[in-house]
Parts: C-alpha cells; structure tokens; sequence
C-alpha cells in the first residue's frame, strides 16, 4: 500500500556561486523561530524553516562546502558543479546523505593561491537516505505494558483481513515503544518539523522506518523530540479507549505503508490480522536488547 503525502518530500533546489571575497563567511545559524505557538509544520505542506542549509566557509588555501540539518530525518544532497575556476578537485556533481547535525561535506585546494577563484553549483535536497533498507521481518513489541492480554475492537473480531493495528486500552494507560528509535515529533510540539500524522508520536528507526503512535495525550510529556527512546520505555498515555500504530518507509520521494510484525512469544512473529483477543504482550531481553549496546542494555534494565 503506497500512501502519497508530499508533506515530508518536499524538494528543494537551489543554485549558489562563489568568488572569491576578502572576508570569511559568517558561522551556519538556527532559524530564530517564534516558540510561543506550534508552527504549521510539513504535513501541512507549509515549510516554517529550511531544514538543511548549505554554507560556504573560506580559509587559508582552501575553501569548503559545509551542511547543517536541523532535521530529525536525513536528506541526501546531490551538487552539480557548472564552474569551477582555481580549485581543486573539479568534480561534475557529487552526493552526500547528511544527519541531523553538522557536517563538512567536501573541502577544494586553492590551486594558485595568488589567483581569484571562483564557482558556482546547484544542490538538489531530498528527505531520506536510500542506503538504508528497511527490515522487514523486525519483531516489534506490543504498544502496551508486559504481560498485559491484548484487547482488540469488538467489530473487528470477524474480520480481520487487512485489518490497521488498534488496540482497545482504557483512557490514561501507558503506551510503550515498540522499537528503539529516535523521537521525530510529538501530539503537541512548538517545533517546526516534518511529521506523517498531525497528532501523534513519531519514531524514527535505525533502519529508517518510521512508526506512528496515535491516540496519546498531548499533556503527558515522557519523551523529547530529538531523544532516543529504547523497546519497552513508556512513551505517553492514551488519550480515549484506542491506540492506532503504522508503519512507514522513505522510498523514492514517497511514504510506504509496511506491516509490522508483532512478537507475541519465541515462535509466534505475526502481523496484526492473525493476533487473538487475550495474547499476552511479551518484552523479553532478547527482543529489548536487538538494537542496543551493552551500555544501553545496562541503563534501561536498571530503570
């Protein structure tokens, strides 16, 4: 199942040139935005910031492209080069994935530093990084506490094929992570970010899927955008009597819908369709502990 969304796809296409100056480029900086209010964010189709800025910086024979997202997702960015006077290398066009944060994407030697110098490019930005594929067998816990039986929608007990995972709770019950993963958004933020949902719980994985939390309260703040949050760690509580998860993928500028596979015990890994009312949500150590270093491991089992 394909779900077109173009919130999180947005390409952006930009043309720099550079001759040579007397002065050294000022420092990459934030956007000053206004966190009073929730900006409208990219599922909105409105972009509040330019999440990934490109600088040129200059120092003594040499000058270099650096990058700076301020997403949660990564972009890939394609250079392609039309002019390039006095610098070296003197390439066509390169691509670089770039992760939140900042990076020097490649450095030219001045060739003749008594010369001028001077180029100009154009830097295709898209959301994602292809060299990341998605597992598509990973056992995902259940969303809900260890040892608690899995309640499902009465009118749904009969049909069950093709059937979107919701699980029935009571207002107020706590809501776990199915997957270590990197928190993209919130029901409730005064960020400006790319999200899928426009009230929900994000996280990003290590394989760059994206699970979808909804039916969270936006008053219980357990997690931080920008935290890294592990299988099992509470991360909200349910705001009625059901809790929706999906699952997506970045794949060629689109979102994809997949199937989770829920572990319920050692030889039972299956999708939502085949669980039965009353099975008993399983979190153990083996499953918690895929993902994670020995250090992580050691700092979750001691909460």
């Amino acid at each position: 199942m394909i779900t077109r969304l173009t919130f999180i796809f947005l390409v952006s296409s930009i043309c720099y040139s550079h001759a040579q100056e007397d002065r050294l480029l000022p420092p990459l900086i934030s956007s000053d935005n206004n966190q009073n209010e929730i900006p409208e964010s990219i599922f909105f189709q409105k972009r509040a910031v330019e999440p990934v800025i490109v600088d040129v910086r200059r120092e003594i024979n040499k000058v270099s492209l650096v990058a700076k997202n301020t997403s949660f997702y990564p972009y890939t960015l394609k250079f392609r080069f039309n002019k390039i006077r006095n610098l070296l290398p003197d390439p066509d066009s390169m691509t670089f994935v770039l992760y939140p944060g900042i990076r020097v994407l490649m450095t030219f030697r001045i060739f003749e530093p008594s010369q001028n110098f001077d180029f100009n490019f154009k830097v295709d930005k898209k959301i994602g990084d292809a060299g990341t594929k998605p597992i598509l067998d990973f056992p995902y816990l259940m969303p809900i506490g260890e040892n608690r039986s899995v309640a499902l929608l009465s009118g749904n007990l009969n049909d069950t094929h093709d059937m979107e995972p919701v699980f029935v709770l009571k207002k107020g019950d706590t809501v776990h992570a199915m997957r270590k993963g990197l928190v993209t958004a919130l029901p409730a933020t005064a960020l400006a970010i790319e999200r899928i949902a426009s009230n929900s719980i994000e996280i990003r994985h290590m394989d760059g899927t994206i699970m979808v939390y909804e039916g969270i309260d936006p008053s219980t703040g357990f997690i931080q955008p920008g935290e890294t949050v592990y299988p099992g760690e509470p991360l909200g509580t349910c705001w009625s009597s059901e809790l929706f998860v999906s699952l997506y993928r970045v794949e060629d500028e689109e979102l994809k819908k997949m199937t989770i596979l829920f572990y319920v015990n050692q030889d039972s890994i299956i999708p939502f369709s085949e669980i039965s009312n009353g099975d008993k949500a399983q979190h153990p150590p083996a499953i918690i502990g895929k993902e994670m270093s020995k250090k992580e491991f050691r700092k979750v089992k001691e909460k």
